[in-house]
């Protein structure tokens, strides 16, 4: 299936917006888009993922309150190099959710779209994603899910985290989606998932798991957009429009051409497939109205009543996800935003230089990432971390297993393994002389006093107390030990 073809056919939204909840302490001072995956910020992965695919256009939706960020921050990606991306920038209500996001995109919407969240980084290319949606028949929406396996119990600084249970059923077969829920969706009570007979009856060949992760990469109809502005009440993508879908596509025929007591009837498979090809090259335009009447040929041949509304899943099975340079992951949680910069420090060819002319005995590891900027006393050891820009390290310091953001100061004599300091080039985070921390998360501005100990805490300002008490932390011998470890399960 060729580029033109697959960027003809399809529009590209790609959700920066988001609270970040889930990510404090590192998003309180920091748009959850413009968050660093291994110095980089999360927008940028999915700009170069449309680019690649060989996009013309790209529509950003963020919320108002961050527009003039993104907006800068799209201007420095496309200054890295000579993009040809048009990169368009809508904004939403800052109290909104993505379907608020995706209405707001309305008016350039026009064919059917592809949504990528921001804090959705893979390595499969979007080409792959969107022919597995049109080999689907008659598909309204597809949604992107890696199968995972069990983990154990979490230790160290992501103890205490909380991840919402996803709930789907499908058909191993086909790949339709016959049931979509999570326990944070406000769908389910008390956590319960509860079917009656006549909901199994009609979905006998369902494999309902909970070992699929929903990656906030979605495929819809373009008559979606229409559907969402008819129906302003729905925010959320994932926990109500997907879930209407799934449920609608059971109904009767009468009910389902209607939406029963939704009020809108579902256009025929071919609505909205129009192409403007009269500003293409001469053998594009041809090829492209070629490709339009085959499609609603199609359409009228094979579409029934009951096709008008399909929903499919699209699994990454654990197997490819274990291929070399494969990955998919949401970077939705601190635990998975830790994890997704560990792995991404595996990808060696993407390792920038190191710094040079440093000082006597400073040894940084092969897989760490520093940024520009960066200036160290003597005595340094940095392993397995990511160091952003503008970081000034004292002397007689060790780190291992960290992500430290931009412009963090970090004092003498200074240890720090599996923790995460937030910090900006506006808002430093400065660590004192003789410190210590193991599995800890830091707030930006956050201001440490000499020789202070910290382990396992979320360090806040002003209330930092409020998380947890200083604590006593290893000794020199002990620490030597675990600077080899992330103190976390790799599964």
């Amino acid at each position: 299936w060729s580029t033109p073809r697959m960027a003809h056919e399809f529009q590209m939204v790609v959700l920066a917006g988001g609270s970040g909840d889930r990510l404090h302490p590192l998003c309180e001072n920091v748009p959850k888009p413009l968050l660093p995956i291994k110095n980089r910020p999360m927008l940028y992965y999915q700009l170069d993922s449309v680019e690649q695919a060989g996009f013309r256009q790209v529509i950003v939706a963020t919320l108002a309150k961050w527009t003039e960020e993104i907006k800068k921050a799209v201007e420095h990606w496309k200054g890295q190099s000579k993009r040809k991306l048009e990169v368009v920038v809508r904004a939403g209500p800052d109290e909104g959710d993505t379907a608020d996001a995706i209405r707001a995109c309305a008016d350039v919407l026009f064919k059917d779209f592809m949504v990528l969240g921001c804090d959705s980084i893979t390595s499969i290319p979007i080409s792959d994603i969107l022919e597995h949606h049109r080999h689907c028949k008659n598909v309204t929406c597809t949604v992107v899910c890696k199968q995972t396996v069990p983990k154990e119990k979490k230790e160290g600084m992501f103890k205490n985290e909380l991840q919402a249970t996803e709930y789907t059923g499908y058909d191993q077969r086909t790949g339709r989606l016959l049931y979509f829920a999570s326990s944070d969706g406000g769908l389910l009570k008390d956590d319960a998932v509860k079917f009656g007979k006549h909901f199994l009856l009609a979905r006998s060949n369902m494999t309902l798991t909970t070992a699929l992760q929903d990656q906030h990469i979605y495929v819809f109809k373009y008559w979606i957009v229409d559907f969402l502005k008819k129906k302003p009440a729905i925010s959320s993508l994932k926990h109500e429009l997907i879930p209407i879908l799934v449920h609608e596509q059971f109904k009767s025929q009468h009910e389902t051409k209607t939406w029963g007591n939704l009020g809108y009837k579902i256009p025929s498979p071919s609505f909205g497939m129009t192409v403007d090809s009269t500003n293409l090259p001469e053998d594009s335009a041809e090829f492209v109205d070629e490709f339009m009447r085959d499609m609603r040929l199609i359409c009228r041949a094979d579409t029934t009543d009951e096709d008008l509304l399909r929903c499919f899943v699209m699994v990454v099975p654990l197997e490819n996800q274990r291929k070399p340079g494969v990955y998919i992951t949401r970077a939705n949680y601190l635990s998975t935003y830790y994890e997704l910069n560990k792995d991404m420090l595996k990808q060696k060819d993407a390792i920038p230089p190191k710094p040079e002319n440093l000082p006597p005995r400073v040894q940084i590891g092969d897989d760490c990432v520093i940024g520009g900027g960066f200036e160290c006393g003597e005595c340094v050891t940095i392993k397995s971390s990511i160091m952003g820009e503008g970081c000034k390290i004292g002397s007689n310091v060790r780190i291992a297993n960290s992500i430290i953001l931009d412009g963090v100061s970090i004092g003498d004599q200074v240890k720090i393994t599996n923790c995460i300091i937030s910090s900006s080039m506006s808002q430093r985070t400065t660590i004192g002389n003789d410190c210590t921390m193991k599995d800890c998360q830091v707030e930006a501005k956050y201001k440490m006093e000499d020789g202070t100990e910290w382990q396992d805490e979320k360090l806040i300002n002003d209330n930092a107390s409020a998380f947890g008490s200083q604590s006593s932390c290893p000794s020199d011998s002990d620490q030597s030990e675990d600077d080899g470890e992330s103190g976390e399960d790799d599964s």
